[in-house]
């Protein structure tokens, strides 16, 4: 299949191997190839893998996250109001409104499951009495750590509840209403070296 980018001539081309296409980023290594293509998208100086395949890296800049991704994740980093938010999603995910919270899915879980395994509650998230709606669930932290960020793919220890309550966290829909579109649009690099791959310190989801 060949890309659409641009033509053959064309000043801009992503690069493309069997296992990914890197498009707009430099200094990017990525480990593994899995069953479909991983697209990393406006990265800077970034290490990721391993990779399961079918993944999407998107504005994550000075980064060397050591976890894996399982198929059909995201993990895309904005810059919110001068703060930094990782957002972290998987293709089976909920991007419409439910009936019953009881069936909303994050992160390839039911939202329950996946909070349960946390130490954690659907208050914890979602207000009391509001619409079952993953787009207003405070799931995402400011300035997380890379403990903090493999948590939402990988069960974390006991200490990362405590960490994901006391964090300043915003909501899918806070992020996307707040978010710089210019910057995205241009495809600039979030400002300065981000602390997400150390210990200390175009968008994945839209309503249809």
């Amino acid at each position: 299949m060949r890309p659409f980018y641009e033509p053959d001539d064309g000043e801009i081309r992503p690069s493309v191997t069997v296992g990914r296409i890197v498009h707009n980023s430099s200094r990017v290594s990525v480990a593994g190839e899995g069953h479909a293509p991983t697209v990393v998208e406006s990265c800077s100086s970034c290490s990721f893998g391993p990779l399961a395949g079918d993944n999407l890296l998107v504005g994550l800049d000075g980064v060397a996250p050591s976890f894996g991704l399982p198929p059909g994740f995201a993990v895309d980093e904005r810059r919110i109001d001068g703060e930094r938010v990782v957002v972290v999603l998987s293709a089976g995910d909920s991007f419409r409104v439910e009936e019953d919270p009881a069936a909303l899915v994050f992160c390839g879980r039911l939202l329950d499951e996946w909070l349960e395994e946390r130490g954690l509650r659907r208050e914890d998230v979602l207000a009391p009495g509001a619409p079952a709606d993953l787009f207003e669930a405070r799931l995402f932290c400011c300035e997380p750590t890379t403990e903090l960020v493999a948590g939402y793919v990988a069960r974390p220890d006991a200490a990362w509840a405590e960490a994901f309550r006391a964090a300043r966290r915003l909501s899918l829909a806070e992020i996307q209403e707040r978010d710089d579109v210019l910057r995205r649009k241009t495809g600039a690099s979030p400002c300065g070296a981000s602390s997400f791959g150390s210990s200390s310190g175009s968008g994945t989801a839209g309503r249809a």
